[in-house]
């Protein structure tokens, strides 16, 4: 495509954005990529030149700058709608999320009280309420935000009940259990999802519960089809153990899963990587059961 195809379709593209917004009473824009935000940015401001007290349309490029990081070009649109309209919805929120993500964590905070104080049960501003309280060092009360906003929304995320966990962990003590019920949770909300079984075996063999790591492995062992890193991932808790001879058991049996594999899948790059691990844990338990 040449450059003046290109330039058509990227004027088209901006004139259905601004379309589209009127259509649907000013419609939040698509975000991609940021050529996209640009032509955005430019659709909505020729809206804005049209209509300059329409205060959403202020509300809607200050989202577009802050997706494009340009925090005083999206502080400034929100101050203008402010001016429009000192009630716009949700605007403490939206200059709270801008303060935020330009590192102003305590002043993000202050505004999201406010903005919890009017509306308890905002789950959005719950959530960036707790990014401000984890970077500000207060790794409790972000936890505590957390577990609200996860109550609250009708589809919580694997990341929403990660970082709690995390954060739970990272005070650890009686938090510990707190932080493996949060996955718990979260696995029993969302299904068995391998990156909060991983979190929680990880929590619980890193803190010594071994026989509690070894029974989610084991689990997740009779219902998956695939079962060489889930008998590596229990080797590995059994080294941890101290369990070297059933340590050594379970990788060899990773080996013989490998080894059963259809010669199209034993020869990928994740499977060999995967060889090497084994191979390795097995030199290590050698070693260890030597001394």
């Amino acid at each position: 495509m040449n450059l003046s195809a290109c330039e058509s379709v990227r004027r088209g593209c901006a004139t259905r954005i601004a379309a589209l917004c009127v259509a649907l009473g000013i419609a939040t824009p698509v975000v991609c990529g940021h050529g996209e935000l640009h032509e955005q940015i430019a659709a909505v401001s020729a809206l804005i030149a049209e209509h300059p007290r329409q205060v959403r349309l202020y509300l809607k490029r200050g989202e577009l700058h802050r997706l494009h990081k340009d925090w005083r070009a999206a502080a400034a649109d929100f101050e203008r709608a402010a001016e429009v309209d000192a009630g716009a919805a949700d605007l403490s929120f939206r200059v709270a999320r801008v303060k935020l993500d330009s590192g102003a964590a305590r002043d993000a905070k202050l505004l999201l009280d406010q903005c919890l104080t009017k509306n308890r049960v905002h789950s959005a501003a719950l959530l960036v309420r707790a990014d401000a309280l984890a970077r500000l060092g207060q790794p409790l009360d972000a936890a505590a935000d957390l577990g609200r906003a996860i109550q609250l929304l009708d589809h919580p995320r694997p990341e929403h009940y990660l970082e709690r966990a995390r954060l739970l962990r990272s005070v650890g003590g009686a938090h510990i259990g707190q932080a493996v019920q949060t996955l718990d949770d979260g696995i029993r909300t969302l299904g068995p999802i391998v990156t909060l079984e991983l979190a929680a075996i990880e929590i619980e063999t890193s803190t010594g519960r071994f026989d509690g790591a070894l029974a989610r492995i084991d689990k997740l062992l009779s219902a998956s089809p695939r079962r060489e890193r889930w008998l590596l991932r229990r080797g590995l808790v059994l080294e941890h153990a101290r369990r070297f001879r059933a340590a050594r058991g379970a990788c060899v049996g990773a080996q013989d899963a490998i080894a059963a594999l259809p010669a199209r899948l034993r020869d990928t790059p994740a499977v060999r990587e995967l060889r090497d691990q084994i191979r390795a844990a097995l030199e290590r338990l050698h070693t260890k059961e030597t001394r």
